[in-house]
């Protein structure tokens, strides 16, 4: 793929309707008709056989309806030869998956390794070349926009730049939507992640979402930071259904998301794990569609696949209809705000 790739979009739609897994746009359908909250961890290491590794393990413990690629800081500035030499010396340095310097058919044999679909997770403010590898690696679904993952992240890209390269990746969207590929565009509105007003953080999602839109995007993800105060995080993520039936059209579906808390975690593992609950309620009383879960190591490092797999089958507990905490945390502390819950 160094230098010789070429993005060819028949071959990655050819490709695409062959792999016999769904899409992350109809894993959300269905978790829409069946009201439950689809749960996703955020994973990525530099090695492929350690990646691949990674996404079994922690499939065959926790069977997360999407698994995820998160994406190395020198391929999210599009710094490519750093990430190939760093590859081919030392990839345990690398923070996140190189998927352009390991090139598409391993980003296949990684979809292929899975049951759940996959989802690449970044944080660059150009992202062209890595979208077409993550469109011919099979995977359709994909975060960021040309504010969100540009003011957060650098400063040394104009925002015009920006703006116009998350322009072309969501017109790319709309060819591929014309040829029955429905790629899952999810908008990054937690910005800096804490601290952010709730209004600000849907303003500048729905801007993009909007942009992608125009463009031909079908699917998006309304993403929210989980902030800390229960009955403002649930009022914005409700908010997302109701601006989505104002601003946008009926031919597009929209899924509300909970990143759960990315500030500072507690070093306490029963501090970390009310924490997460925390978010698990959140996600539940909001009709989240979609959670990014947390473990109860982010205060120590990266996360161990196992401590992965007990924050989803936590958060799935947690979020399940049948789980009686929940529900009595949520008559408790928010019924007075939502009388109907």
């Amino acid at each position: 793929m160094k230098g010789q790739f070429r993005f060819d979009l028949d071959d990655a739609v050819q490709y695409i309707k062959s792999l016999d897994k769904e899409s992350v746009h109809s894993v959300l359908t269905r978790c829409e008709s069946e009201g439950r909250v689809a749960v996703q961890p955020r994973s990525g290491v530099g090695g492929h056989q350690e990646m691949r590794n990674l996404l079994t393990t922690i499939e065959e413990s926790a069977a997360p309806d999407i698994s995820t690629l998160t994406i190395d800081s020198y391929t999210r500035l599009q710094k490519f030869d750093q990430a190939s030499n760093l590859l081919a010396s030392a990839p345990e340095q690398l923070n996140g998956y190189p998927l352009v310097s390991q090139g598409i058919m391993r980003g296949r044999n990684l979809n292929e390794s899975t049951r759940a679909p996959l989802d690449i997770r970044h944080g660059s403010p150009i992202a062209n070349r890595l979208f077409e590898a993550a469109i011919s690696s099979g995977i359709t679904s994909f975060e960021g926009g040309g504010i969100t993952y540009n003011l957060p992240y650098c400063k040394d890209v104009p925002l015009e730049a920006s703006l116009e390269s998350w322009r072309r990746i969501d017109e790319l969207c709309g060819d591929l939507a014309q040829e029955g590929v429905i790629v899952s565009r999810e908008s990054f509105g937690t910005l800096t992640a804490v601290l952010v007003p709730p209004s600000l953080a849907l303003s500048l999602s729905f801007l993009e979402a909007m942009c992608g839109i125009k463009e031909g995007v079908k699917c998006v993800q309304i993403a929210y930071p989980q902030g800390g105060c229960l009955a403002q995080d649930i009022a914005a993520l409700r908010a997302i259904r109701e601006l989505s039936e104002h601003y946008v059209p009926a031919d597009v579906d929209v899924f509300p998301v909970l990143h759960q808390y990315m500030g500072p975690f507690p070093s306490g593992i029963h501090e970390s794990m009310a924490l997460v609950a925390h978010g698990a309620i959140v996600a539940k009383a909001g009709l989240a569609r979609k959670v990014v879960v947390k473990t109860v190591q982010e205060s120590q490092g990266i996360p161990t696949a196992k401590s992965n797999a007990d924050a989803i089958n936590f958060v799935r507990a947690m979020t399940s209809s049948p789980s009686g905490i929940v529900e009595v945390l949520i008559r408790n502390k928010v019924s007075e705000h939502y009388p109907e819950i």
